[in-house]
């Protein structure tokens, strides 16, 4: 079976025994595959502590924060599939201890900050929280949030992303909450209705699309009866003390570089929507080894973590076309009621002027008693002359004016 736009390649889930878990704890609880995967690689990455890095030879130092984004309509299963990771992924120490990871609902940029270091805390305490996933399950919340004027929301999901530094170092310790760079383990799970995404697809320029993991909470391939429920899946991570810099295998880094250098080429008004899209690649093939109680990330894991993203990609550009077509029919709506509002307007000004040329001529003839045409003519404004003869031949009609009986050319009223 090849994969289509509507589904993760088949293979995904065959080539290894724990992601075939997933798949299966999917179907058993009715939830979307893709989404329940993407789920757990956040969990995975938001259980480890900011010192766990990657170095790809590009850069300094890789975080592994992450965006991810549950994609379907309203009603589709975005909170079943939280609810289920939540429950059924249970994430690990190599000794064998859950690791809670917080979950806090998304505020403001500065919010983010906070939420590791509040404002006012003393230069010597250590942060709050180091490790936080931030969740809402509508992307209009978040929509809010950015647009408010003076928000920093969108610019630092992007600096969360990268693990670069949060908040604001100001003169007072009252007004402080600078999280520097890597002291922190940012995740964010957003719920995205496709025709609701135009916020956060608008944020091409910065870069937001491309450094999220776009995953459809969908399973259009489905069994009709269910599989039997596996149960918890337990990931078991490998010793993670002090700081680790997870070892990437040479071929990786060889392709990785060969990326870079094609960047690098990119002309100052170029489309770089795809500029992240390694980085992600880089992110969940890093999860994807810590899933195996692994540091080094192996070309397995580039490969496996390379359909994912391929896949993510497609779902961004699917949501995008949907955008695409909703913006042509308004664009036509719109010029359709303007066309009607148009010809509304034309009929409107059309009836003003008849009633302004009649009026005109009742008033003459009122005034002087049968008239000639050409008189009636002249008496009625150069700019209304075109309905002369229409509005003559309604008054007749009408018998409001009657033709002259000793000449043609002449009116009267009736």
């Amino acid at each position: 079976m090849s994969a289509t736009v509507h589904e993760l390649h088949p293979d995904v889930f065959t080539m290894r025994a724990d992601l075939a878990r997933v798949l299966q704890l999917a179907r058993a609880r009715r939830v979307g595959p893709e989404a329940l995967l993407a789920l757990t690689i956040t969990k995975v990455l938001a259980a480890t502590e900011p010192t766990v890095t990657t170095d790809i030879g590009v850069g300094g130092r890789g975080s592994l924060n992450s965006l991810v984004a549950l994609v379907g309509p309203s009603g589709a299963g975005k909170g079943v599939a939280e609810t289920t990771a939540t429950e059924q992924i249970i994430v690990q120490d190599h000794n064998g201890n859950p690791i809670p990871t917080p979950v806090l609902p998304f505020g403001s940029g500065e919010g983010i900050a906070s939420a590791y270091r509040p404002r006012g805390t003393d230069p010597e305490e250590q942060h709050l929280r180091t490790r936080v996933i931030f969740s809402s399950s509508e992307i209009d919340k978040v929509t809010a949030l950015s647009s408010r004027t003076g928000s920093t929301l969108s610019s630092t999901l992007r600096e969360a992303f990268m693990g670069e530094m949060l908040g604001a170092q100001n003169a007072t310790t009252e007004n402080s909450n600078a999280v520097p760079r890597h002291t922190y383990r940012f995740a964010a799970v957003l719920g995205v209705q496709p025709r609701r995404s135009a916020a956060l697809l608008g944020e091409q320029s910065g870069g937001t699309p491309q450094r999220v993991l776009w995953a459809r909470v969908g399973d259009p391939q489905a069994p009709r009866r269910k599989p039997a429920d596996p149960g918890p899946l337990r990931i078991t991570l490998p010793r993670l003390d002090g700081d680790v810099q997870m070892n990437v295998h040479h071929e990786i880094t060889a392709d990785y570089d060969q990326i870079q250098q094609d960047r690098l080429h990119v002309d100052l008004d170029g489309d770089d929507i795809d500029g992240h899209t390694r980085l992600v690649q880089l992110k969940v093939a890093a999860a994807l080894a810590l899933m195996e109680s692994r540091t080094v990330i192996g070309v397995v894991d580039w490969e496996i973590a390379g359909m994912i993203v391929d896949r993510s990609t497609a779902t961004r550009d699917e949501v995008q076309r949907i955008l695409d077509a909703d913006r042509k029919v308004e664009v036509v709506r719109r010029a359709e009621e303007r066309a009607e509002g148009n010809l509304h307007a034309d009929d409107h000004r059309e009836r003003e002027a008849r009633k302004r040329v009649r009026d005109r001529i009742i008033t003459v003839l009122s005034e002087r008693g049968e008239t000639s045409s050409s008189d009636l003519y002249k008496a009625v404004r150069h700019n209304l002359r075109e309905h002369f003869d229409p509005v003559i031949t309604e008054l007749i009609v009408g018998n409001k004016i009657t033709v002259a009986s000793t000449n043609p050319d002449r009116y009267k009223l009736s």
